[in-house]
């Protein structure tokens, strides 16, 4: 019952973090890997977007395109849904185990998994960079193990088979591979073995290399290190809000990372303690990089703890009594009552998402369901989010484009001139009419709450033919007028 209960309490996490389907960015990849499944090879060149239209284009979340585009085909909505849960359940699994392993204590191990699942929830989404933070985790207990009991060939395959499965799901794993490489210093400041390091980061890197492309995402990463600073409007590449829900997971994390080094602070080496600091200064500089952050953190926590595992309430006080008291506790209640009470909340969490599994408030479904229907002409001007479902929507079953996109998910595909535009318009500062002379077009697709779409409304060029949501939410349609006048005076109204 020991075991039902953890995997009880690890599955009511991986499905506490699941919400409907709202990711803009499935949408693009979903149809790129339907294009790969119908040509039977990856994509080497852009053809949705219309101002990168033949440059060369790299999917380097080609094996989760694959499968999302399977299953999308097969399964459709439910089965995206079931999926996302799926990679919820998996990835509560994987920080409860690794945690528990780096922590030589099954039950501390069990609150961090917890604590670290539960910092998902506002970054968890069905998209390739999800399954990276399990394999980040993966990356930091190996590294553990061979810092302990030293490096083996089971290692080093292990680090070489974590490290494929990264490269070929998302373009961020030099994040791993500078992680285990600050995992490995052993020893005292002036004391690093810098062969077992070399050889970790070997092995790593090879690993990063078994691709489609032969390592060429390493170009493809050069090329967006700047992003974050660059594209400041999008809303994971933004310094985290210290009010907001995930960035109390980072502050929570870091200050009982601090205490703990306060208290200990030969816990950890060199090498481990930068490496906390400086994910504490990636969380706290990018909201994307919140759930890395704290999966080093909670894993150096870990780590502290097995090292003082003989005088922990000496070593971190009351933190530790607490903890202490609580196992005490939690061990009196009935495992068999308890397992059952956790997994009827997690069933009745995913009961009430399968009543509706889309998140149409944000996906504008009935938005481009009208405009399919009145055959709405392109070229469509729209929101960065919305491309993707634009690209989705506008594809046959073989992701070929019927009609090219103004700008999508892809940070690394639209020039940074369309970007620029793009962001003005958005904003609605003096300079938004740029986009819409570049794009030229004839349907504008715009969110309601931003500036433009009250522009489009009071400019005689444009006719509302659509508005759906409300002011907050929800996305308005609009027909350059001349075009209105010509097709459309009798079929919509302006």
């Amino acid at each position: 019952m020991r075991y039902i209960l953890w995997l009880s309490v690890a599955i009511m996490c991986g499905t506490y973090i699941c919400g409907p389907l709202v990711d803009p960015d499935l949408w693009w990849h979903i149809t790129a890997g339907k294009w790969m499944l119908a040509h039977g090879e990856v994509v080497r060149v852009e053809q949705w977007n219309m101002f990168a239209s033949g440059e060369p284009w790299r999917a380097y979340s080609w094996t989760t395109e694959l499968l999302f585009a399977w299953v999308d085909k097969h399964f459709e909505l439910l089965g995206l849904f079931l999926l996302k849960v799926g990679f919820g359940v998996a990835l509560s699994l994987g920080m409860f185990y690794c945690m528990g392993r780096i922590a030589d204590d099954w039950f501390f191990g069990t609150l961090l998994g917890t604590f670290t699942t539960a910092s998902f929830f506002s970054h968890f989404t069905l998209r390739p960079q999800s399954l990276v933070w399990l394999f980040f985790a993966l990356l930091l207990l190996l590294a553990d193990r061979i810092t302990k009991r030293g490096l083996s060939w089971q290692y080093v395959l292990g680090l070489f088979g974590v490290m494929v499965l990264w490269a070929n799901t998302h373009i961020t794993s030099a994040l791993g591979i500078f992680a285990v490489a600050a995992w490995s210093f052993v020893g005292d400041k002036s004391k690093v073995n810098w062969k077992l390091t070399a050889s970790i980061v070997l092995a790593c890197f090879l690993g990063t290399l078994v691709t489609p492309y032969l390592g060429g995402e390493w170009i493809t990463l050069v090329s967006k290190v700047s992003h974050p600073l660059a594209h400041t409007s999008v809303a994971e590449f933004r310094p985290p809000n210290l009010f907001d829900y995930v960035a109390a997971f980072l502050i929570i994390s870091a200050a009982v990372f601090l205490f703990f080094l306060h208290r200990r602070p030969n816990c950890l080496d060199y090498g481990k303690t930068c490496l906390g600091a400086v994910f504490i200064f990636l969380g706290f500089a990018v909201v994307k990089f919140i759930p890395f952050s704290v999966v080093v953190l909670c894993s150096l926590i870990a780590k502290m703890w097995s090292e003082r595992a003989n005088d922990r309430v000496v070593s971190f006080g009351h933190i530790a009594e607490a903890i202490e008291r609580l196992r005490a506790l939690i061990q009196k209640i009935p495992r068999e009552g308890l397992s059952f009470v956790v997994l009827v909340l997690a069933y009745l969490n995913l009961y009430s998402l399968l009543q509706a599994p889309l998140a149409v408030d944000v996906v504008p479904v009935a938005d481009v369901d009208f405009m399919q229907e009145h055959s709405l002409p392109p070229p469509f001007l729209n929101v960065f989010g919305e491309g993707g479902y634009l690209m989705y929507r506008y594809s046959d079953f073989r992701g070929e484009p019927g009609v090219k996109i103004a700008i999508d998910g892809r940070t690394n595909v639209a020039p940074p001139e369309i970007f620029e535009q793009h962001e003005n318009a958005m904003r609605g500062n003096l300079r938004w009419k740029e986009f819409l002379d570049t794009v030229e077009p004839k349907t504008v697709l715009w969110r309601n709450n931003w500036p433009m779409t009250s522009i489009l409304v009071s400019d005689p060029e444009w006719c509302l033919v659509m508005q759906n949501g409300n002011e907050d939410q929800g996305h308005s349609v609009f027909l350059r007028r001349d075009v209105y006048q010509a097709s459309y005076r009798d079929k919509l109204s302006c």
